[in-house]
């Protein structure tokens, strides 16, 4: 595993700062009411286009950002012996704290759901950030991380990395369209997850350190 340049390291920081700021503005616009009207007027172009096909897809794509998926993938990168130390430890010790976080920020900012009327599917608990947003950018952006790092196949680390991407895309767009986020809380959930997921490489880089020295891998 190749050490990070002193360039590489800025960048990361600026990038985690820059999220975070994104976050935060954010956050004051939800709690003042202030992006409301943008809100509502982007819901009502996405329900305007609601079919019986796009239902049945964003159905099965929001599946993949709940818990129910992500803890079988952390499950299956924690079981498999190959995944388990350079992939598994690690994700999971970086994507439980990520976690804690976007419980917290979702209770302090409170904001309630959309109404019920126009939702898809059943949920529960406050609307922003989107939990499956940030979950998804945390969950997966560190397998794409750490797979890029110890994977010696570029070309399968590429394919994995653009299949993690798009699905990560996907999960925080099918929420608005189920009815149960606003377009900002998608936002929300993509710019603390980045932060948090370029704070937590520096970790992660040293945690996959230590672990690959132990077990010599």
């Amino acid at each position: 595993m190749e050490r990070l340049t002193t360039a590489q390291r800025r960048r990361r920081i600026l990038t985690g700062f820059a999220a975070a700021g994104f976050f935060i503005i954010l956050a004051i616009l939800v709690v003042t009411g202030t992006i409301q009207p943008l809100d509502d007027t982007v819901r009502s172009a996405i329900y305007g286009g609601r079919t019986d096909a796009l239902t049945a897809f964003w159905r099965f794509i929001t599946f993949f950002g709940g818990h129910t998926a992500i803890l079988a993938v952390a499950a299956a990168l924690l079981l498999i012996p190959a995944t388990r130390w350079r992939i598994g430890i690690p994700a999971a010790a970086c994507a439980v704290p990520g976690y804690v976080l976007y419980t917290l920020e979702k209770k302090f900012i409170a904001r309630p759901r959309p109404d019920a009327a126009v939702w898809l599917i059943q949920e529960h608990g406050f609307s922003f950030p989107s939990g499956h947003a940030m979950n998804s950018v945390i969950c997966y952006g560190i397998v794409i991380y750490l797979i890029r790092r110890h994977c010696p196949n570029k070309t399968v680390a590429n394919v994995l990395t653009v299949l993690l991407a798009v699905l990560i895309l996907l999960i925080g767009l099918s929420r608005p369209y189920l009815g149960v986020h606003y377009p900002s809380d998608i936002l929300g959930g993509w710019s603390m997850g980045i932060a948090w997921l370029c704070f937590a490489s520096f970790y992660l880089d040293a945690l996959n350190l230590r672990l690959m020295k132990k077990h010599r891998l």
